[in-house]
Formats: structure tokens, C-alpha cells, sequence
């Protein structure tokens, strides 16, 4: 289908009265066609690999080793092609390093729920509304900036200098 070629939409919220549109974006680094009529969007990773999460509270509320942003990147991938293409989408990591392994699979894994993540129908609905959440909180005036509580989180984080830790 495609590699790297960008996907966008614009993403309706409300914060207080006031209606706004957030633009998402990025470029998956590839998105096939399935015999089935779906999507698969895939993100190729290095590294440790992760394809679990403790649900999609955890992804945005969790402590830092809960919140996988390689899952929440490729699972917002997977909202903007559903949304877009109006197919469902099957979103899955490779993790270059571990491909050839035996009982390697790049699907991921709702240990909360005890679920393999074969579309993204199956957490549309709490993924979406944790963003819309989300983004609502970041736009809202009236929501004074904090510090997040798991100061492990900000030893990687590029905006540390921002908020000083």
C-alpha cells in the first residue's frame, strides 16, 4: 500500500465553550492492504521490544513503565487511518532485532484485559476518548501546567529544561 507517506486528520474537541480542531499527523513507516477488506499500519522499531500495554488507561495515566509511546504512536496511526479510510486497521511493531525469533509477534497485547489487539476496533472507542481527554486538558486555560508525579518519566523527556526537572 504505503511507506512513510504521511497521515493526518483533524481532531474536534471542546474546552469549556470553545470548539477547536487539533491536527495529528505523522508518517507510519508503512500501511498494507489486507485480503480481508482491513489496514495494517506497522512501525519498525529498534530496541527493547515492548508490544504490551495494561490498557489504554494505563498508555495515558500510568506510570512511566506502563506508558508505551511506541503503542500510543502507532495506535493514534491506526485512529487517523480508521477514520480516513473508514476500514479497520491492525496495528502491530516490528522490532527489527527480533523478527526472526521464534514466537515473535508484532501484535500487541491489553494485559489489563487479556487481549491480542487484532484491530483497532477493540479499544476505539477508550483509545479516542483518552485522547480527546487528553488534549482537552492540554488546551484548557483554566488547567494550570504541573509537573507529572513519576519523576522517572522526565529523564528522557526533550521538554524537562521547560518545566525545570
Amino acid at each position: 500500500f504505503t511507506t512513510e507517506d504521511p497521515v493526518d486528520e483533524d481532531f474536534e474537541i471542546t474546552v469549556g465553550e470553545e470548539q477547536l480542531i487539533v491536527h495529528l499527523g505523522g508518517r507510519p513507516d508503512r500501511v498494507d492492504s489486507l485480503d480481508n477488506g482491513g489496514l495494517r499500519v506497522i512501525d519498525y522499531k529498534t530496541g527493547r521490544c515492548d508490544t504490551t500495554y495494561k490498557g489504554i488507561e494505563g498508555l495515558f495515566k500510568g506510570q512511566s513503565a506502563d506508558r508505551n509511546p511506541k503503542i500510543i504512536n502507532t495506535l493514534l496511526y491506526a485512529m487517523i487511518l480508521t477514520h480516513r479510510e473508514n476500514r479497520w486497521v491492525r496495528p502491530e511493531l516490528y522490532f527489527v532485532g527480533e523478527m526472526v525469533k521464534d514466537g515473535y509477534s508484532p501484535r500487541f497485547r491489553d494485559t489489563s484485559r487479556k487481549l491480542n489487539l487484532d484491530s483497532f476496533e477493540l479499544c476505539r472507542e477508550e483509545f479516542e476518548e483518552a485522547v480527546r481527554m487528553t488534549l482537552t486538558e492540554m488546551f484548557d486555560r483554566r488547567v494550570p501546567f504541573r509537573q507529572c508525579e513519576d519523576v522517572d518519566t522526565c529523564k528522557y523527556c526533550s521538554f524537562k529544561d521547560v518545566c525545570r526537572r
